[in-house]
């Protein structure tokens, strides 16, 4: 049985340990596209892959403060070919038929754990290739299993 990232109400305990998870094995980081939830406008965000979360920040350097958190527990991932508005598309859905788990950091609090406003969570890439690693890592964490070394 998997463990579960959110404590029994409902907070989110990743923000508080954060540091302790940032320093974990990073399975793999990069930029990407992100598609929003309620206006569908795209934005270019800094993603870590690291136990079984998907972490987004604004910028490279602001680690320590987390846009938002996705739990990648019973979480799949597919490539989307059929997007006219950006390239070399993927998304992660949840498994399970409900929304997907996240977090997302609020000022002066905890991060609580809310239902996102997301069936999927679209990101793109720079291309084919790279899509294709972040689908990988992306699997790869979902499944709990770390790779031997980190994916470039």
């Amino acid at each position: 049985m998997r463990k579960s990232i959110y404590n029994p109400w409902g907070r989110c305990i990743l923000t508080k340990l954060l540091g302790i998870y940032y320093d974990s094995t990073i399975i793999k980081e990069g930029w990407l596209w992100k598609q929003g939830g309620r206006v569908r406008n795209w934005k270019r965000r800094w993603f870590v892959i690291t136990d079984g979360c998907l972490f987004y920040y604004e910028t490279r350097t602001e680690v320590e403060n987390p846009r938002g958190i996705v739990s990648l527990i019973d979480v799949g991932v597919r490539e989307i070919d059929d997007d006219r508005t950006k390239q070399y598309c993927f998304e992660l859905f949840p498994l399970t038929g409900e929304r997907l788990k996240t977090s997302k950091p609020t000022s002066g609090e905890q991060a609580k754990t809310t239902e996102s406003n997301h069936a999927v969570y679209r990101m793109s890439a720079s291309s084919d290739d790279e899509r294709k690693d972040w689908i990988r890592a992306l699997r790869i964490a979902s499944q709990n299993e770390l790779p031997n070394q980190r994916l470039s």
